[in-house]
């Protein structure tokens, strides 16, 4: 059964972000890893642009994770390299941990959602945010939609709304650090489209086998 999944709406250019407030302290942190921020009343809003173009590349991610035809106009240059990425990163998790995700029952949306904010909590406990890690939240999307629709419990439609959760986590969560290292255009296709980029590979399957731990506690 493949899922028809709407297309994002986005009203702006990722490559071409919102000029930063100045903030009353020094940004921590590099292009290896910076803090995740905490969560505190009120937090930074997500801006529609924003949060569009980061759902328009959980939807596609999506889409190929499901061999559903792309609508529309063909995927952006950053959504394509995530889909290689996320794509390899996804497959090494479903190898390696095959006989648990046989018994992984994901039976609702909401199960998926429970799962997914668990295992981020525990994935970026240390406040830390990469390229990789960002890598691993879209592999982990794949993972819990291909479970939730194996179940055939839930409706497509209602497998639609990962993407959603996933979209609002990294726009909420990841905006700043995004846009401090070049956003997805100028920072991450840079770092994983040429060949010397496929090096950090190592430092994507790490975070892997850190997120394998996390999810051996739901089995």
């Amino acid at each position: 059964m493949h899922t028809e999944i709407p297309p994002a709406s986005t009203c702006c250019h990722e490559s071409h972000p919102e000029p930063r407030q100045p903030r009353p302290h020094r940004a921590s942190g590099s292009a290896r890893g910076t803090r995740l921020p905490s969560r505190r009343a009120g937090g930074p809003k997500m801006t529609d642009c924003e949060f569009g173009y980061t759902l328009a590349l959980a939807q596609d991610y999506v889409r190929h994770v499901l061999q559903i035809p792309q609508p529309g106009p063909a995927p952006s240059r950053a959504s394509r390299v995530l889909q290689d990425v996320a794509f390899s990163v996804q497959g090494e998790v479903e190898k390696n941990l095959k006989p648990c995700l046989d018994t992984f029952d994901v039976v609702s949306v909401d199960t998926a959602r429970t799962i997914f904010n668990q295992v981020m909590e525990k994935e970026f406990e240390d406040g830390v945010i990469n390229w990789g890690r960002i890598v691993t939240v879209f592999a982990f999307e794949g993972i819990l939609t291909k479970k939730l629709l194996e179940q055939r419990i839930s409706s497509d439609v209602d497998a639609e709304k990962i993407s959603y959760f996933v979209a609002e986590f990294i726009t909420r969560h990841m905006r700043d650090w995004i846009r401090q290292n070049g956003g997805w255009e100028n920072g991450f296709v840079k770092k994983f489209e040429p060949k010397s980029g496929w090096l950090t590979f190592l430092e994507v399957l790490g975070t892997v086998c850190e997120m394998w731990s996390h999810l051996k506690q739901y089995y």
